[in-house]
């Protein structure tokens, strides 16, 4: 992000799918999420349903990131913050 105030609205794709992943990189904007049951084996029971990632193999995430300055009360500097979210930017805009 641009070392200034901003406000962007940013999707992506993101899958499970791990050949999915290596045949498109290269050409689509794609994140990969490894989510394995086999990892979660040992804290469930075998009937236990894991509904930690509840999409299909792809799926498009939109989120809106704003950059905007802020004073450290304690050092008296001023910093920057990042903050990601899924409220819609016309209801809640960065400028108020």
């Amino acid at each position: 992000m641009p070392d200034q105030e901003c406000d962007r609205e940013i999707s992506c794709l993101v899958t499970t799918s791990n050949y999915y992943y290596i045949t498109h990189k290269a050409s689509e904007n794609i994140h990969h999420v490894q989510h394995h049951y086999h990892q979660y084996i040992k804290y469930h029971s075998k009937n236990t349903q894991d509904l930690s990632w509840d999409f299909g193999e792809l799926c498009t995430i939109k989120f809106q990131a704003c950059k905007f300055r802020i004073n450290d009360v304690k050092s008296g500097k001023e910093e920057w913050e990042v903050v990601l979210t899924n409220l819609d930017r016309k209801n809640y805009p960065l400028k108020n």
